[in-house]
């Protein structure tokens, strides 16, 4: 007897909870149906070609980077010239030659 009523109690206090509607988020409210229209929240419309023009970089700009990386390169290739000449090991000196030939390779690909 006394489970019974424990378990009438408890289905008493159980009821309510059960029958509940369910609720539905659309946004920031709350409703009990479902939210009409797409559930994606929408996105931005892309940007307008006058605005990614603006923030890329100008063609100036690029040609000057360009310009700045071969002198560089120029100058390592120099650099490595002189200590392949300074370079009595002909086992360093072969290795040297590798990596300077690497870097005019890299170079000619880079049109410079």
């Amino acid at each position: 007897m006394k489970k019974l009523l424990l378990i009438l109690a408890f289905l008493a206090f159980a009821a309510p909870a059960v029958a509940q509607k369910k609720m539905y988020r659309c946004g920031s409210q709350y409703q009990d149906r479902p939210c009409e229209g797409p559930r994606d929240t929408p996105r931005p419309a892309a940007a307008p070609e006058a605005s990614r023009t603006a923030t890329a970089p100008s063609r100036a700009a690029s040609e000057e980077r360009k310009q700045i990386r071969c002198e560089n390169y120029g100058r390592q290739v120099e650099e490595m010239k002189h200590k392949e000449a300074s370079v009595s090991n002909p086992q360093m000196r072969e290795n040297m030659s590798v990596q300077r030939q690497a870097l005019e390779a890299r170079m000619a690909g880079e049109r410079c």
